[in-house]
């Protein structure tokens, strides 16, 4: 194995997604396990309408053919995100087109939650911004921004532009792929700011929130954040902590409690 193989900073996700369409798998006549490979799509928002529309990837698991995802059902799905490799040049276009993203999961973590139409109303999906992310990665560039915040305020968000690499099982390459992480400049994540500096490696957690088209870059909105500076790290929680319960009741049958919670 090459030492370009080796080197991660993956884009790790979890969450919802629709089986629009089945692919070519590599299963054989008789055989029970082979790679499948599927349509499927992050549900986002049109930032200038606020229309929710599909953003199309791949999926790809190994797994056996009794248990495999099946086409309008929507399973949570663990798994990592990689960029296609770009597709080749041709003589109507000047440049090469990228065909988007593959997520590979692991079908130990599969599990069906039910049909695609009870995710589905008149104008809105509520798959939207369910995507989670689990990114690990080196800091390139950082930019604040101002945006409309509540209550008719300005806000300064910051855009943190993080290179991932990993490896594409199915082209059998190494890619090399930006996202761009928001940080809301709001008062749980504005003081958070001086923590981002281009060379540092980061790992994020947030949610697909957009997509920039333009540039072909993920965009993240962060909720969790541990950042690593000279063999140190710094962990800030973003997440806010539910109340805890008054009630004396057991909340599951046979539930078995370690230690005291609060």
């Amino acid at each position: 194995m090459s030492n370009s193989r080796r080197i991660s900073h993956p884009m790790y996700s979890m969450g919802p997604f629709d089986i629009i369409e089945l692919g070519p798998t590599t299963l054989k006549d008789h055989n029970n396990f082979g790679q499948f490979n599927y349509r499927s799509s992050v549900v986002l928002e049109e930032k200038t309408t606020g229309k929710h529309y599909n953003h199309e990837i791949l999926l790809s698991g190994y797994g056996s053919r009794s248990t495999a995802p099946i086409r309008d059902r929507v399973y949570i799905l663990g798994g990592r995100f990689v960029k296609n490799p770009e597709e080749p040049k041709n003589e109507a276009d000047d440049e090469a087109e990228c065909t988007g993203y593959t997520f590979f999961y692991d079908q130990a973590l599969t599990l069906c939650i039910g049909r695609t139409e009870q995710y589905r109303t008149k104008v809105a999906s509520l798959l939207m911004s369910k995507v989670g992310v689990f990114g690990f990665g080196v800091i390139t560039n950082r930019q604040e921004v101002k945006v409309n915040g509540p209550n008719n305020s300005v806000q300064n968000d910051l855009h943190v532009s993080v290179k991932h690499t990993d490896y594409h099982t199915a082209s059998k390459e190494v890619m090399e792929f930006q996202a761009n992480y928001i940080v809301h400049g709001n008062r749980l994540l504005g003081h958070t700011f001086n923590l981002f500096q281009v060379g540092r490696k980061a790992l994020i957690v947030g949610y697909i929130s957009g997509h920039d088209d333009d540039a072909e870059v993920r965009q993240v909105t962060v909720l969790l954040v541990l950042i690593s500076a000279g063999g140190q790290t710094t962990t800030v929680n973003l997440m806010s902590t539910p109340s805890a319960s008054d009630s004396g009741q057991q909340p599951r049958p046979n539930l078995k409690r370690i230690g005291a919670l609060w």
